[in-house]
Protein backbone atom coordinates (compact mmCIF):
# COMPACT_ATOMS: atom_id res chain seq x y z
CA UNK A 1 0.00 0.00 0.00
CA UNK A 2 1.08 3.28 -0.68
CA UNK A 3 0.18 6.56 1.88
CA UNK A 4 -0.52 9.82 0.08
CA UNK A 5 -0.47 12.99 2.30
CA UNK A 6 -1.37 16.38 1.14
CA UNK A 7 -1.53 19.20 3.09
CA UNK A 8 -4.61 20.98 1.52
CA UNK A 9 -7.22 19.51 -0.59
CA UNK A 10 -5.69 21.01 -3.72
CA UNK A 11 -3.07 18.49 -3.34
CA UNK A 12 -5.00 15.16 -2.76
CA UNK A 13 -7.33 16.26 -5.13
CA UNK A 14 -6.25 14.51 -8.55
CA UNK A 15 -5.40 11.90 -6.61
CA UNK A 16 -8.83 11.55 -5.47
CA UNK A 17 -10.04 12.04 -9.15
CA UNK A 18 -8.28 9.28 -10.46
CA UNK A 19 -8.58 6.69 -7.33
CA UNK A 20 -11.26 3.96 -8.17
CA UNK A 21 -13.03 2.26 -5.31
CA UNK A 22 -12.68 4.46 -3.06
CA UNK A 23 -13.64 4.03 0.82
CA UNK A 24 -14.22 6.59 3.35
CA UNK A 25 -12.39 6.02 6.84
CA UNK A 26 -12.96 8.67 9.41
CA UNK A 27 -10.59 9.17 12.44
CA UNK A 28 -11.51 12.64 14.58
CA UNK A 29 -11.30 15.49 12.03
CA UNK A 30 -9.78 13.46 9.09
CA UNK A 31 -10.95 11.22 6.53
CA UNK A 32 -8.44 8.83 4.69
CA UNK A 33 -9.45 7.40 1.27
CA UNK A 34 -8.63 4.16 0.46
CA UNK A 35 -8.77 2.69 -3.13
CA UNK A 36 -6.89 1.89 -5.94
CA UNK A 37 -5.00 4.19 -8.26
CA UNK A 38 -3.25 2.82 -11.05
CA UNK A 39 -3.82 -0.75 -9.86
CA UNK A 40 -1.96 0.17 -6.52
CA UNK A 41 -3.91 0.67 -3.34
CA UNK A 42 -3.42 3.26 -2.18
CA UNK A 43 -5.14 5.74 1.36
CA UNK A 44 -5.20 9.14 0.81
CA UNK A 45 -5.46 12.22 3.79
CA UNK A 46 -5.68 15.67 3.81
CA UNK A 47 -3.39 16.35 6.92
CA UNK A 48 -3.61 20.59 6.93
CA UNK A 49 -0.45 22.58 7.26
CA UNK A 50 1.96 22.41 9.74
CA UNK A 51 4.78 19.67 11.32
CA UNK A 52 3.19 18.15 14.06
CA UNK A 53 -0.35 17.64 12.16
CA UNK A 54 1.80 15.92 9.35
CA UNK A 55 3.48 14.12 12.05
CA UNK A 56 0.79 12.42 13.65
CA UNK A 57 -1.21 11.75 10.73
CA UNK A 58 1.93 9.96 9.37
CA UNK A 59 2.35 7.60 12.48
CA UNK A 60 -1.40 7.22 11.87
CA UNK A 61 -0.67 5.72 8.58
CA UNK A 62 2.24 4.03 9.49
CA UNK A 63 0.30 2.19 12.34
CA UNK A 64 -3.32 1.62 10.58
CA UNK A 65 -2.02 1.04 7.16
CA UNK A 66 1.26 -0.87 7.15
CA UNK A 67 2.40 1.52 4.16
CA UNK A 68 5.38 0.45 1.97
CA UNK A 69 5.54 3.65 0.98
CA UNK A 70 4.95 7.21 1.95
CA UNK A 71 4.15 10.36 -0.40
Amino acid sequence: MIAIIGAMEDEIKEFLNQTKNIQKIVWKDFIFYQGQLQNKNVVIVKCGVGKILASMLTQKLISDFNPTKII
